[in-house]
């Protein structure tokens, strides 16, 4: 039988052991039942095989002789993570020697990397029918009756393949055509890039490689799922209740009711009578025109009775409605699922995002171990100050900070004493918190105001501009090789990289592009003249805003009604500023970054793709990992008297996970056993130096008491 596809006939073949190999590279896809529960793993009914020119379906019984045939060769497949976990559920085929070599290619993940290295974005949507329309202009039938049903064939563990209908074969067979097309397309894009930016593929095309172990290894943490306390949760949102209630009345004495209409007209009176009493100013939204609601913007106002009151109402009505009300199940568990690739490498998380569950506020008790089980957390220690010594080590030759890691020296209190010029044992926690803002803050690019607003939202600490200012410019006096790091061409010199002369105005012929540069960047900024006081010309200004319809910034739809109408702003000359484009040791490629993210970049994505490369050396270990919070891990072991082996094993594995990116670099892990998901528990042993329970901690000494001894 023929298959057509895109005006091409490829041959229907039922694969038997008498075919052995059909081809080096192939594309295979799976038909399964579709019963959805979360925890599970899809039944296999169906395989389909592609090698560009026949489509074998292979059958269940067939399975295990298929892939021991094929285990050489190259795959092709779409969402690997879901076909490799049903097809190893199927017939138990590890495929994680094809993996290791680079013998299995995502095409989804592949192509979501070819889309960060063109546009430094990565598509949110990718699924097989979208991507054959794009890149095929094929169109793939998606019945939902059709993907559904093929569970119907499935009876007691056996297929009646005689009975599923030929219109299901032939939705299957197109799947696998459509996959290998695209493998071969989308490979040959991601050869292209990888090759223009790096010649070493240690981690495959892009990276791919290692956003595929990340991909298998938290799809199989979506399937363990969390316990959940029910009686915590419930006792949470009383506390919740009864506060929201407490600040909801004294708003309501300023006439301010919470989700009542007229509201925010009632907020901006209460906050310009407070400006006019205190003589301060609140910032208005650039959109509305109404009063900021932002916290940051508030905390000149923060010790009035209102804005307190408003701030406690909003926080505990956030934690409410966006974590405590999905640990509400009627299972005892809750599954939430990562997004294993995001621009910037991290990872996140939805239904909650547990990655970013509030510091204060008893949410994370709510989650406990499995009955008969207690959690270890494994954190790394200060993980991005070490990819940042890594990569400052490899591009100079030299890195202080890295001398300072190896030498187990703590880069936070050493920091605090070069610039309060104290010892380090004297130097207070506060102090520490200062120098940690500022060693976390600093290698992002951030200049002075940012830091001060860095360090006031992250760790509660207050810096004046001439503080904010000392401290910068100490950090990079201590870390000379961060002066290299965040030395980078100006503004003006990249915009004039894209300007020809021969494009400057006609009545400022003279004017070379770099002035032009200049001009364009004020121009977008709202300016009417130039820093002398001269008035633009009529010619400039037309000029300009040609120039400025032709940059990155006319991509961006909130400023394409500003552009249109010649209104410059802060943001617009901001946006008009070439991207530049990074590359990370391990390959990955992100297309016009700001300078900020061209700095965060680097070092981010590397303890990301180490984070990812430990998490997928954990699961293949078989330990239950439960929980991934971009350089932590949770894990749940069985309850017993002493935690020191296993916590050391999972050390070992993460240490050499991180090593195989930041090889040059002192690895550390902060371990952590509890009996329910806490922020504040540290490394806890017994007076026989058995590692227990930071919940049994009386009659022992912490891991930092330890340190003091």
């Amino acid at each position: 039988m023929k298959i057509q596809f895109d005006g091409r006939d490829y041959g229907l073949l039922v694969w038997t052991a008498e075919y052995g190999s059909v081809g080096g590279t192939i594309a295979y896809d799976t038909e399964t039942t579709a019963h959805g529960r979360p925890g599970g793993i899809e039944d296999y009914v169906v395989g389909t095989v592609c090698n560009g020119q026949t489509v074998y379906v292979v059958c269940k019984q067939d399975l295990t002789a298929f892939w021991d045939g094929h285990r050489n060769g190259n795959v092709y497949l779409h969402t690997a993570a879901f076909d490799l976990a049903v097809t190893s559920k199927c017939c138990g085929f590890d495929f994680d020697p094809m993996i290791q070599r680079g013998g299995i290619i995502d095409i989804a993940i592949l192509w979501r990397l070819c889309r960060l290295a063109i546009t430094g974005n990565v598509p949110e949507r990718w699924s097989l029918d979208r991507l054959a329309a794009d890149l095929l202009d094929a169109r793939l039938s998606k019945d939902e009756a059709v993907r559904t049903g093929f569970g119907e064939y499935l009876r007691d563990g056996a297929v009646d393949y005689a009975a599923i209908p030929m219109p299901m074969y032939e939705y299957a067979a197109r799947d696998a055509i459509a996959t290998f097309l695209l493998g071969q397309r989308i490979e040959a894009e991601a050869a292209r890039l990888h090759g223009r930016h790096t010649d070493a593929v240690p981690h495959g095309l892009l990276s791919h490689d290692i956003q595929l172990k990340g991909e298998i290894a938290l799809r199989h943490i979506e399937r363990f799922g969390l316990h959940v306390d029910g009686a915590a949760v419930t006792h949470l949102e009383q506390e919740l209740d009864a506060d929201i209630q407490v600040q909801g009345a004294t708003l309501a004495r300023y006439g301010y009711v919470p989700g009542a209409k007229g509201n925010r007209k009632r907020f901006n009176e209460i906050i310009l009578d407070l400006e006019r009493r205190r003589g301060a100013s609140i910032k208005v939204t650039q959109k509305s025109g109404d009063k900021s609601q932002c916290e940051d913007d508030l905390l000149v106002l923060a010790d009035e009775e209102f804005v307190q009151a408003y701030l406690a109402h909003k926080k505990a009505e956030k934690i409410r409605r966006t974590y405590v009300a999905h640990l509400h199940t009627s299972r005892g568990k809750i599954y939430p699922r990562y997004n294993a690739l995001l621009k910037t490498g991290r990872t996140s998380c939805r239904g909650p995002n547990i990655q970013n569950l509030p510091r204060k506020g008893h949410v994370r008790e709510c989650l406990v171990p499995t009955p008969g089980h207690v959690f270890l957390a494994a954190d790394y220690g200060t993980l991005e100050l070490c990819t940042l010594a890594q990569i400052t080590h490899q591009r100079y030759g030299e890195s202080k900070m890295r001398e300072l890691i190896n030498a187990g020296v703590d880069l936070h209190r050493y920091v605090a004493s070069k610039m309060l010029r104290k010892p380090e044992d004297e130097i207070t926690g506060e102090e520490r918190r200062r120098a940690k803002a500022a060693n976390f803050g600093l290698p992002g690019g951030l200049g002075t105001r940012g830091l001060m607003q860095y360090a006031d939202a992250v760790f509660g600490v207050h810096l004046t501009v001439d503080e904010a200012e000392k401290w910068r410019g100490m950090w990079l006096d201590v870390f000379p090789e961060a002066r290299k790091y965040l030395t980078e061409e100006g503004n003006a010199a990249r915009l004039a990289r894209v300007l020809r002369v021969d494009e400057l105005p006609d009545d400022r012929a003279y004017v070379n592009t770099e002035i032009g540069a200049f001009v364009l960047i004020r121009i977008a900024g709202g300016a009417k003249c130039t820093t002398s006081g001269r008035l633009f010309s009529r010619g400039e200004l037309d000029w300009a805003w040609e120039q400025i319809a032709q940059t990155r910034a006319a991509k961006i739809k909130r400023l394409q009604d500003d552009i249109r109408n010649r209104r410059g702003s802060l943001e617009l000359q901001r946006a008009i500023i070439p991207g530049l484009t990074v590359v990370t040791p391990t390959g990955r490629v992100r297309a016009d970054c700001t300078f900020c993210q061209s700095r965060n970049l680097p070092f981010q994505a590397l303890a990301a793709d180490g984070a990812k490369l430990a998490l997928y050396d954990l699961v293949r270990a078989g330990y239950r990992v439960v929980a991934f919070i971009h350089d932590e891990v949770l894990i749940e072991i069985p309850e017993g008297l002493d935690y020191l082996p296993v916590a050391t094993a999972v050390e070992q594995i993460m240490v050499g996970a991180m090593r195989r990116v930041c090889p040059d670099v002192k690895i550390t892990v902060e371990l952590a056993v509890m009996r329910r998901w806490r922020k504040d528990a540290e490394a806890a042993y017994d007076g026989s130096g058995r590692l227990i329970a930071f919940e049994d901690v009386r009659g022992t000494e912490t891991r930092m008491e330890r340190i003091r001894a």
